[in-house]
């Protein structure tokens, strides 16, 4: 069974920027970190952006891959207990590479959670996509990104878009 459209995920313009200077610091090793939202019947609302430790076992690796730092995870996880938010995405950078899932971040996604991949460019962020996992196919849906740049409101959606 193959995902209906996703539901798109809203964005500000403030927590895009951390996420990409967070990207840049980082460069060329990807950073990663993770997203506290909320979902209703329309959108996921991303409210926060926090970021966590690139713990990948070879540092000399960490240009293409990535692992959230386990005990950040966690203690993010217990903080929000009792409030309205929880982790509803994961964020991670690709140096010099399109922000679209690769084969790796396929293999460790989870269904649920959204992915947002920000490409950065020679310590620039170039390109933001958004991706959600099709537990029934296996495959990433692309997710639109609702972003709200003062009066100007921008969406991105690729219905075609399929990895």
């Amino acid at each position: 069974m193959t995902l209906a459209r996703p539901i798109p995920i809203d964005l500000s313009a403030a927590i895009l920027s951390q996420i990409q200077a967070h990207g840049i610091a980082t460069y060329p090793h990807e950073a990663c970190g993770v997203l506290i939202g909320t979902d209703d019947a329309t959108s996921r609302t991303i409210k926060r952006a926090i970021p966590v430790n690139n713990t990948w076992h070879t540092p000399q690796d960490r240009t293409k891959r990535f692992t959230l730092d386990p005990a950040e995870q966690l203690r993010i996880e217990r903080s929000l207990d009792g409030t309205d938010a929880q982790i509803v995405g994961f964020y991670h950078t690709h140096p010099d590479h399109p922000a679209a899932p690769s084969a790796f971040d396929l293999e460790v996604a989870w269904g649920f959670y959204s992915y947002l991949i920000v490409r950065i460019d020679r310590n620039r962020a170039a390109e933001t996509r958004c991706w959600l996992l099709d537990e029934g196919d296996g495959r990433f849906v692309e997710q639109m990104i609702d972003q709200k740049w003062g009066n100007v409101e921008c969406e991105v959606w690729n219905v075609k878009s399929q990895i």
